[in-house]
């Protein structure tokens, strides 16, 4: 025994039209250990999850259990022990506490979710979070503000329980969503879609009801992509979890073959793989990235690049009952942030090849990552009061990570360097101008040292000339400025 201790409550919440009761365990440290609904609150009820419990809490046996007055625990616990499911010499506590410290996820107490179409009793949904101003330790997930919402399917034939989960989260963007929807589809034999509507005012519930065997989930209020992927995770089932915005494409058979990778190898928690990059209308421009797939341990290779494209990723659910969910306030790098909490605690391995098509952004697509210099900006601001500030970075000796820090500077810099001259190509000189004060404000030697180079100096000198050139009018049009001006004098 290692003296650690689990805490088991549940309550009465509202499923849909129905009520449930909700079970949860937490450990000492306030980590979720598992879930379980369950229609009857009984003996019965308690020895599945104790079993359920057991099983996810493998790790580390608990020493005590602690419970509330319930009288069907004393006896699901002895029958328990008899069975083996729980070691002879685990003690079971019981004491008076009140368990409301779960509730109905809720934006203000009166405020209630209501869901629909969730899975069966005993399929582990997180569907709990403190209400109220709550700081969310004991939960460790990261769900804040998350709105009343309906979770349903748009068939009824949908399964219950999935290999993969896909989430597709959408907002306005109703014609792009069969292309995402039907590649889904296609990549895996076992595959359950959820597409997250988050509050469009677009035609996105009526073209959902054209698809057969899908889960539909709608946001009252735009959430943004993180709360909207929340939901999403919410809503399914899989034991793997993969996101595909509405633009991005799955490749054939790759959640196939990413699963069969991630159950050969029970210690990692996510698979990745290379993405063709796309042109805005999707079509493969030749590129792919990366070119190379660094696995197992990759926490500091993340903390100074991200190489993992979102719709490549595949993880496994219960990684985040450690990690928690992705979080709701990064905009545009929330994938990174999950990346980098997975490979703080996880092995990560890979699939070289390509397993999906990223549609890359341009100046003028108005995606998140368009905005160079504002993803700059978060991401430099994650790095340093987030990423940095993870145990393991903060155990790592002071050299290693002023290392990853200095690493991460140039690859930024490097990056608005890019952008800047991408810029430039497409004639966009205001845009190229505040990429590269960015980059000199990040990393000025680096900016320095790549911007003196002959090649890139002809390079910017040039476009430079045909910006200037481009805005110029032609010369008989200055002529006949000039005589009308000189003609009113």
């Amino acid at each position: 025994m290692s003296g650690a201790s689990y805490r088991v409550d549940e309550t009465y919440i509202k499923v849909g039209k129905s009520c449930k009761y909700l079970y949860r365990a937490v450990d000492k440290e306030g980590q979720t250990i598992e879930f379980m609904l369950s229609t009857k609150r009984d003996v019965s009820a308690a020895k599945r999850f104790f079993k359920k419990m057991m099983r996810a809490g493998r790790r580390r046996l608990p020493f005590p259990i602690s419970v509330d007055k319930n009288a069907a625990y004393p006896e699901a616990f002895s029958a328990s022990q008899e069975e083996k499911v729980v070691p002879k010499d685990c003690k079971l506590r019981r004491v008076k506490y009140l368990n409301n410290v779960i509730s109905i996820f809720a934006t203000k107490p009166d405020d209630v979710l209501e869901v629909a179409g969730l899975p069966d009793a005993g399929q582990g949904v997180a569907v709990v979070v403190e209400s109220g101003d709550c700081q969310n330790r004991r939960l460790n997930m990261s769900w804040y503000n998350l709105p009343k919402c309906h979770i349903r399917p748009v068939r009824q034939a949908v399964s219950p329980m999935h290999k993969v989960s896909v989430i597709i989260a959408t907002y306005n963007r109703p014609h792009l969503l069969p292309r995402a929807v039907e590649s889904a589809r296609g990549a895996g034999k076992d595959v359950e879609i959820v597409v997250v509507d988050d509050a469009s005012t677009k035609a996105t519930s009526e073209v959902c009801r054209a698809f057969d065997g899908i889960r539909y989930v709608r946001a009252e209020r735009n959430q943004r992509l993180g709360g909207a992927r929340n939901l999403g995770i919410l809503a399914s089932s899989g034991e793997y979890i993969s996101f595909l915005d509405d633009d991005d494409v799955r490749l054939p058979g790759s959640l196939d073959a990413q699963a069969e990778a991630l159950a050969a190898a029970p210690e990692a928690g996510m698979v990745y793989g290379q993405a063709l990059l796309g042109d805005q209308n999707g079509a493969p421009t030749g590129e792919m990235y990366p070119t190379t797939c660094p696995q197992g341990d990759i926490f500091w290779e993340l903390l100074e690049r991200n190489f993992i494209p979102c719709p490549s990723a595949l993880f496994r659910r219960s990684c985040l009952f450690r990690i928690g969910l992705p979080s709701a306030t990064l905009p545009g790098i929330e994938d990174w942030d999950l990346w980098i909490r997975l490979a703080e605690l996880y092995p990560v391995i890979a699939v070289e090849r390509p397993v999906a098509i990223y549609r890359k952004a341009t100046a003028a697509s108005g995606q998140f990552t368009s905005d160079a210099v504002g993803m700059m900006r978060r991401i430099t601001r994650a790095h340093r009061e987030r990423w940095l500030k993870l145990p393991r970075a903060l155990g790592a000796p002071r050299a290693r990570r002023q290392t990853a820090r200095r690493r991460f500077s140039r690859n930024m810099a490097n990056h608005l360097i890019w952008e800047t001259g991408r810029c430039l190509k497409g004639g966009h000189l205001l845009t190229a101008h505040r990429n590269m004060l960015a980059a000199l404000r990040l990393h000025p030697l680096g900016v320095v040292h790549r911007a003196t180079r002959p090649s890139n100096v002809r390079f910017v000198l040039a476009r430079a000339a045909a910006g200037r050139r481009k805005a110029e009018p032609p010369a008989d049009q200055r002529a006949r400025s000039q005589g009308r001006a000189e003609r009113g004098r």
